[in-house]
């Protein structure tokens, strides 16, 4: 994103898919996530392939087919946990 617009779109699902407040799009295996947390509720979740994102900076912006922005985040690296001093592989 530059300022403002989205420079690269992906469709994440072509079927109509509600991501309910605690649901999960995953780009991971569910089995993987579900062997670490057994108590997961497997319903919420979609896999799907995900972008990679810049370490530095960048946004991710859920958008409608018709474009209509739904949501964004926006992140920089002064959002990692003030203690972490490497931030390489760190999510």
């Amino acid at each position: 994103m530059s300022d403002g617009a989205v420079d690269d779109v992906l469709t994440i699902t072509g079927a109509s898919f509600l991501l309910l407040p605690g649901a999960y799009a995953d780009r991971e295996s569910t089995a993987n996530i579900v062997s670490n947390y057994p108590q997961s509720r497997t319903e919420r979740f979609m896999e799907t392939d995900l972008p990679s994102y810049n370490n530095g900076e960048g946004g991710v912006v859920l958008q409608a087919p018709d474009g209509t922005q739904l949501d964004r985040f926006d992140y920089n690296d002064d959002l990692h946990f003030a203690l972490v001093n490497e931030t390489e592989g760190i999510a």
